[in-house]
């Protein structure tokens, strides 16, 4: 159990090879074969092995808006600037669902804004 070796008691020989059957030119050509394929694709599964790869995962950085409190100023200017005054056909998609959301809590509102008529308001 555990200590060093004793160098009196071990004695160290060569190596012999195995002896190995008779190996024909065929065999060497199939081992030759399946050392030579590519290996198969790796793909990617969420949440398996490939997912833990660095370059498939998003920076730190990239969550930081959801983690701090961001100023609500800049988003009414940026409504204030886009929003044409003639209903949802003529402001841009992203406008036309932030309004939308805005106006969804009174129905008449966003009728209105909708079929952009402002006079049925």
């Amino acid at each position: 159990m555990g200590g060093a070796i004793d160098p009196n008691k071990v004695k160290i020989k060569e190596a012999k090879p195995a002896d190995v059957p008779f190996e024909s030119s065929v065999d060497k050509i199939l081992k030759q074969a399946i050392y030579m394929t590519p290996t198969p694709r790796l793909q990617e599964f969420v949440g398996g092995v490939t997912d833990m790869i660095p370059k498939s995962q998003p920076a730190y950085d990239a969550y930081n808006g959801l983690y701090y409190r961001r100023d609500e100023t800049t988003l009414h200017k940026v409504l204030l600037e886009k929003v044409t005054g003639r209903g949802s056909r003529h402001d841009p998609p992203r406008i036309a669902r932030a309004v939308w959301e805005t106006l969804k809590y009174h129905p008449q509102l966003a009728h209105a804004y909708l079929q952009g008529n402002v006079k049925a308001v």
